[in-house]
């Protein structure tokens, strides 16, 4: 469900990067998304990893629109799943790698413009005071949909509460986030 749901939201993106010149900034973003996504860091007693490159994948939504945070966060799930060649499982999991922080940035991001309005690039800068609540939510929004969404998985592969694989594996990446959202 969470690939199907994932790549529908990735057409939006694919069709719109290839019709609109996205700009050198897009492509500097792209690039610094994969560098952490080669170091990606591995919880232990789980079979999930997650990248540091939050901070370019949610400065390229803010600054670019969600189509461009989704592009790179879809980026970012496949250099994570480039590590993962060799498992014999390597075709779902990376589907899933691509897709679900795909979902949860669209979503996340959607949220932000709708509070906060178009994209800063389009319409200008609005007064930080004006963009205070929609930040806040951006970067919650993307951590609850995002980590909820990975937690679901590896409580299903593991038969485990998803209450209890997110709280003991997730719940304390919430830093990340906001940190990535307050660059």
């Amino acid at each position: 469900m969470i690939p199907l749901a994932g790549g529908a939201v990735l057409v939006a993106p694919v069709v719109q990067l290839a019709t609109y010149a996205v700009g050198a900034m897009w492509a500097v973003l792209a690039g610094l998304t994969i560098v952490p996504g080669w170091a990606k860091l591995r919880m232990p007693g789980v079979t999930a990893s997650f990248s540091i490159s939050d901070t370019f994948t949610m400065t390229a939504a803010l600054l670019h629109g969600a189509a461009a945070g989704v592009a790179i966060v879809s980026l970012d799930g496949l250099v994570i799943s480039a590590g993962m060649i060799k498992n014999r499982d390597w075709p779902r999991k990376a589907l899933f790698n691509a897709t679900a922080p795909a979902l949860a940035m669209w979503l996340a991001a959607t949220l932000f413009f709708t509070v906060a309005g178009p994209s800063p690039l389009e319409q200008g800068l609005p007064p930080l005071r004006d963009l205070v609540v929609p930040l806040a939510l951006f970067p919650a929004a993307y951590f609850l949909l995002n980590t909820g969404i990975v937690a679901g998985a590896v409580a299903l592969d593991q038969r485990a509460p998803l209450a209890t694989v997110w709280r003991e594996h997730f719940s304390v990446l919430w830093p990340n986030y906001f940190g990535g959202a307050s660059v």
